[in-house]
């Protein structure tokens, strides 16, 4: 997972939450938030509705009221849409790549370390049979 400067998110972030660019949303992630930029300042945009992403590329032609909301200076970066489902009538959660999001935390995956099989394991092997 990327790590971002703490002054920039960690004033914006709840218990378990995570702050990472849309471009690392995977399929499953909770998206709880955006921060935006505005007069120099940075603000969390809660979703009214938190929703499970299935990030996709852009669809380049899209005029949902989500395409259509983007600014001229986002619309000319590499897009990525997080959502295209029955929430916001329609509306796509298509965002720049860099834009950071809030998700609820991943778990993260645990370690398990190989171990040679003993006479035991062998045993319940041929009992399968």
């Amino acid at each position: 997972m990327t790590t971002h400067r703490k002054s920039r998110t960690s004033q914006h972030l709840n218990p378990g939450e995570a702050a990472i660019p849309a471009s690392d949303v995977r399929k499953g992630d909770l998206v709880l938030a955006a921060l935006v930029d505005v007069n120099g300042h940075t603000h969390r945009l809660d979703h009214a509705t938190p929703y499970v992403a299935d990030p996709r590329p852009d669809k380049p032609g899209c005029e949902c009221p989500g395409h259509s909301s983007l600014t001229t200076e986002a619309s000319e970066k590499p897009l990525v849409v997080l959502y295209d489902g029955p929430n916001w009538d329609g509306a796509c959660d298509v965002v720049p790549d860099d834009t950071t999001v809030i998700i609820r935390k991943r778990a993260e995956p645990r370690q398990t370390t190989r171990r040679e099989p003993t006479g035991l394991d062998t045993l319940r092997d041929l009992l399968r049979l």
